[in-house]
């Protein structure tokens, strides 16, 4: 849009041939004086003299080490977003007592090379628990898989993994931990409660992840729902009445089982062995074809070991369904799925988290990088096309700098692209790109009389040949201080000040953009979404959605 406002506007008609100009060993502001003086010969306008600054641009063959220094144009500056050192993992730690609510925990941790025992470890002190009491295992209600091989596997894989599946750390009672190994028995049970299913008929419906109990094989019946029992004895202490809240939580699991499930008629829950029968496969516990998952009749006198020797399949696990048939009226199962999310707890002294600072932006944007093949570099020594290393640098910064933040990346192909959505941090004052720029002054302070009669007397009086409006300069004054710069004698603040920026939401194939802007009498900002515009707090400014920042250099005034 610009460069068609630019060709509107211009006032070159008849635009002459001009040929890149490299620098032979001359000075910089020597080269970059010809090289402007080119550009103003096919381009002179109001746009040029805002919005136009000047790269300097180093080239160097790999092969044979030539280097080619140029001084090109530009209307707007894209800056990378560097990638974050650390990233973030979030998971829910689910406590051995199950009285004890879960907690949802979020750990940063560097991408390169953090490892799963790493993560183990950073957890215990966080929680201040034996790092060996627990392990890291995906559920989710169809299935249970447990980390192996944490020294070898790397947090990232687990935070890339956990993008489809849930991520659990499974704290384990220390009398569990000490038990027999030959004796002990890890059984993985899930929730399920009665729903009417489309039909009204009445159905069973899961709705938590997988858990693990652990079990002795000796136990009775009894024994196995005296212990899923305390699994879910969370349930009855939210429940119960204020009035016998003392004494319930006073009494033993033992008590309290009697009290609610072995004396109660109804039984709140009932337990249902997994069926391995899938139509052709017979029950190994029932025997039957069409199984819906077995019964475990709470009294009977089985074993826990008389049903895994009734399991023919060495591959196959004990698995437990754990049915709340009625327990809406007094028990809110939906408890189970409840966490507390230790991600978002503050303190009062905590700031605000931050993003990416723009200065890393500039940092990253002057770092060199080596083009690829489908950029390949001539080069006129070689007489080949080279990959070759190249550098970028902002030689003079003009009075509006655009900065386009890249958010959109490449994998490859038009469908790999992605948008990187971190936030970058700017100021909204005093954008101070000194470090940054090699030469401060402006461009239109070159002095270039013998392209453009008048050029100087127009821009120090405000005002071009065509009537345009224009930023004041001291140009003489700024050409002496900016070789004094370029030798390194001095180096001051070079200050711009933020007044709209350009917003982008969605991705790629689709998206909404607004704008925010501040108003130079008010100094207020507004928001611009299609039609609407509103008043906006300047703590809304700087977003996820910031995409193209316009900035104007402090000092320089327009003239109306």
């Amino acid at each position: 849009m610009l460069d068609g406002l630019h060709e509107d506007l211009n006032r070159v008609k008849n635009k002459p041939f001009t040929e890149t100009i490299e620098s032979e060993n001359q000075p910089d502001y020597e080269v970059g004086l010809k090289s402007w003086e080119n550009h103003l010969k096919r381009n002179q306008s109001i746009i040029v003299d805002l919005l136009h600054g000047q790269y300097k641009s180093k080239i160097t063959c790999p092969t044979c080490g030539r280097i080619s220094i140029t001084f090109d144009p530009f209307n707007s500056v894209s800056l990378p977003i560097p990638a974050k050192l650390e990233k973030e993992i979030d998971f829910e730690f689910v406590y051995a007592n199950n009285r004890q609510k879960p907690v949802k925990l979020s750990i940063s941790f560097p991408t390169s090379s953090h490892t799963v025992a790493q993560l183990r470890q950073e957890t215990a002190k966080l929680l201040n628990i034996d790092p060996k009491s627990f392990y890291f295992v995906f559920s989710t209600q169809h299935l249970k898989e447990i980390v192996t091989d944490e020294a070898n596997t790397l947090t990232n894989t687990l935070r890339k993994k956990k993008k489809i599946r849930s991520l659990f750390a499974f704290e384990m009672a220390e009398e569990d931990i000490k038990a027999n190994p030959q004796e002990r028995y890890d059984v993985d049970y899930i929730t399920s409660k009665k729903i009417l299913n489309y039909f009204g008929r009445v159905a069973r419906k899961k709705f938590t992840h997988f858990r693990t109990a652990s079990l002795r094989k000796h136990y009775n019946t009894r024994q196995i729902y005296l212990k899923m029992f305390q699994q879910y004895r969370i349930l009855w202490d939210d429940a119960i009445d204020e009035d016998k809240r003392d004494q319930w939580m006073q009494m033993s699991d033992e008590e309290a089982f009697k009290k609610v499930f072995e004396d109660a008629e109804a039984k709140p829950f009932k337990i249902f062995l997994i069926t391995n029968s899938r139509v052709l496969n017979e029950c190994f516990f029932c025997g039957e074809k069409r199984c819906e998952n077995c019964e475990l009749k709470f009294d009977s006198d089985i074993q826990l070991s008389t049903l895994l020797s009734k399991i023919k399949d060495p591959d196959f696990n004990l698995q437990f369904e754990v049915y709340f048939d009625e327990p809406s009226s007094y028990l809110d199962v939906e408890r189970l799925n409840s966490y507390t999310d230790l991600t978002k707890v503050k303190t009062g002294n905590e700031e605000k988290p931050k993003g990416i600072d723009i200065y890393d932006c500039f940092e990253q944007f002057e770092e060199p990088e080596t083009l690829g093949e489908e950029n390949a570099w001539y080069c006129n020594k070689c007489k080949e096309h080279q990959k070759a290393t190249k550098k970028m640098e902002i030689y003079k910064a003009p009075p509006i700098l655009m900065l386009h933040l890249k958010r959109f990346k490449s994998g490859g192909s038009l469908l790999s692209k992605s948008k990187i959505v971190a936030q970058v941090d700017f100021p909204l004052e005093n954008l101070d790109i000194s470090e940054y720029v090699i030469n401060p002054e402006l461009p239109m302070d070159y002095p270039v009389e013998k392209i453009i009669p008048g050029y100087k007397e127009e821009h120090e009086n405000g005002q071009t040949a065509n009537g345009d409006a224009i930023l004041g300069a001291n140009g003489q004054q700024q050409q002496e201080e900016a070789k004094t710069e370029e030798n390194g004698e001095t180096k001051k603040p070079l200050l711009y000040d933020l007044f709209a920026v350009v917003n982008h939401y969605g991705n790629l194939g689709f998206g909404h953009y607004t704008a925010y802007a501040k108003n130079h009498l008010t100094n207020k900002w507004y928001c611009f979404d299609d039609s609407s515009v509103q008043e906006e707090d300047p703590e809304s400014v700087c977003s996820t959605a910031s995409y193209v920042l316009f900035y104007k250099r402090k000092g320089f005034e327009f003239n109306y």
